[in-house]
């Protein structure tokens, strides 16, 4: 409770910046992706026809904006979008982070200024979450597809579309949930990689072992962190899925913005306060 007790101080006097350089990632997320889709989408699953892999990639990534006719087209742009969007919000927040903590300022000139020193580390670091997460979407899609199957009685060749039933939701929602929660724990070192990285001026591996070495000192202090904000946006998406029918498509949109303009300014935030406290490194900011 200890860090998120100390980003919320932080974010309290300097969110307008921090959520203004999160705007643009955040509009992309909402237009292309529903917040936290990989689990939050069993409302809508447990009140789905399903046949074949193909509904279940849908399920998880289609967008609030389109039809499923423009799906495939929307699925190779997509990410290409997403990923450039989220690696220049990550390199710009980054830098204004840091350099309020080292300054005491928080300016927007400055940043941007030296957001080209962060994008080598960033390139490498997002290069081994692409990867990390490629095969990540193919398994959590791979499995709930297969128990759905099993569970249902649905078969790929005859596109039997069947609603599921109650032990494939709950098997699903098991599923999902330990998959996610195990992806948390594997991936939590990496993501506060990148301040040590910039820093510290290390290369991938020594960030990747610092990051590690720090992250087992103090596992469930940061891991309860990571998993405050995720369970919040997770129930607050859940509940989305679920009104998706009841609300107009630019409500959804607004809400979305917001559910992920949240997310990404505390985890952006939260990486920071941790790297910078579990390192002893001095801050000069005031909202230490």
């Amino acid at each position: 409770m200890e860090f998120v007790a100390k980003t919320f101080k932080y974010l309290r006097s300097s969110w307008w910046l921090i959520w203004l350089m999160c705007l643009p990632a955040s509009v992309v997320l909402a237009f292309f992706m529903r917040p936290l889709g990989l689990v939050s989408f069993l409302p809508t699953y447990a009140l789905s026809e399903m046949t074949g892999t193909g509904n279940f990639l849908r399920l998880h990534f289609e967008p609030l904006i389109v039809d499923s006719r423009a799906f495939i087209g929307l699925f190779i742009v997509m990410p290409i979008l997403i990923v450039i969007t989220l690696f220049l919000t990550v390199c710009s927040v980054f830098s204004l982070i840091e350099i309020h903590f080292r300054t005491g300022r928080l300016q927007l000139k400055r940043p941007l200024s030296r957001i080209n020193e962060y994008f080598i580390p960033t390139a490498k670091i997002f290069a081994f979450i692409i990867v990390f997460f490629i095969i990540y979407f193919a398994l959590i899609i791979g499995l709930n597809a297969l128990q759905h199957n099993i569970l249902t009685g649905g078969r790929d060749v005859l596109e039997i579309y069947i609603t599921p039933s109650v032990g494939s939701i709950i098997t699903m929602a098991i599923i999902t949930l330990l998959i996610f929660v195990l992806v948390c724990w594997l991936m939590a070192p990496v993501m506060f990689m990148l301040p040590f990285m910039q820093v510290y001026g290390y290369g991938f591996g020594d960030g990747l072992r610092n990051a590690t070495s720090y992250y087992a000192k103090n596992p469930f202090r940061i891991s309860f962190g990571i998993a405050f904000i995720f369970l919040i946006s997770i129930a607050l998406s859940t509940v989305l899925a679920g009104l998706e029918e009841f609300l107009p498509i630019a409500v959804r949109i607004i809400i979305s913005i917001v559910i992920q303009s949240f997310t990404l300014m505390y985890f952006f935030a939260y990486c920071m306060v941790v790297s910078f406290d579990v390192a002893n490194i001095e801050r000069r900011d005031k909202g230490v």
